[in-house]
């Protein structure tokens, strides 16, 4: 799994120590990166973290016409984290970040 801003990978999942974390590229200046999610000293922020911030990026269960997006999604019902990766957690027109789960873009 892989962090994106456009196109460029900006962060990646890594195991350390036996744990799951999303780690910042070291190129990737740090003002680049989502605000408050990446710890600024290890650049890295766990995958419990980075999943909660992901889900944030879905639509809520009580939208307005929720059951149609889920259709239009192949989903039988409300799975926040089916649903980011069905559409990659862009939030759009907010930002420019999305999550590639090894399959590129899907939108």
């Amino acid at each position: 799994m892989k962090l994106m801003r456009f196109d460029e990978v900006i962060a990646q999942q890594k195991i350390i120590n036996g744990m799951p974390y999303m780690v910042a590229e070291k190129n990737v200046d740090f003002g680049l990166l989502p605000f408050g999610l990446f710890d600024p000293e290890t650049r890295m922020v766990s995958a419990f973290k980075f999943a909660q911030w992901a889900k944030k990026r879905c639509f809520p269960p009580d939208r307005i016409g929720a059951d149609e997006l889920l259709a239009e999604l192949g989903l039988k019902r409300y799975d926040a984290w089916e649903i980011i990766k069905k559409t990659n957690a862009v939030f759009t027109g907010m930002d420019h970040f999305w999550i590639d789960f090894g399959n590129g873009f899907n939108g």
